[in-house]
């Protein structure tokens, strides 16, 4: 908690925020087209990471351009999200998976690690947030102990 509470108090970044966030932008987007590129596709879900000195440096750029843009933005209401995120991680790839599973059954032939099936996973992925805000007020409200939470009213 120190160490974060140290990290949002020191502002030697808030004047290199654009040209920063810019630069890692550029930096993930070209390392992550060269790994795809030049050494095939990246799936964690089969642990093929490609290059993996590669994959290191778009995951770690990616993430620290999500870290700088979400310091600079203000949404209120995603801190449900935020604030029980573990449960959220714990199921989402259950509801994307059925998600899936259903398009197929469906007759929609969605074939993963393609460029065809990025609108389905974002789909797949609302349909998740929505299944699971419901469970989660669910789960806190009448197990709050699963959620690592004292009483009912958590």
């Amino acid at each position: 908690m120190a160490i974060a509470q140290s990290f949002a108090d020191f502002r030697f970044l808030d004047k290199f925020k654009k040209p920063l966030c810019l630069l890692l932008v550029i930096l993930w987007l070209v390392s992550s087209w060269i790994n795809f590129h030049f050494w095939g596709t990246v799936d964690w879900y089969y642990s093929s990471f490609a290059n993996p000195l590669l994959f290191l440096l778009a995951a770690l750029s990616g993430t620290l351009v999500i870290c700088v843009i979400s310091k600079a933005i203000v949404f209120p209401n995603l801190t449900s999200l935020g604030r029980n995120s573990l449960f959220f991680f714990g199921f989402h790839r259950i509801i994307i998976d059925l998600s899936f599973a259903l398009y197929n059954k469906i007759g929609l032939n969605v074939e993963t690690g393609t460029w065809q099936a990025i609108p389905f996973a974002f789909v797949s992925v609302a349909l998740a947030i929505l299944v699971l805000i419901p469970l989660n007020w669910f789960t806190l409200k009448f197990f709050p102990w699963c959620m690592g939470k004292k009483g009912r009213h958590a």
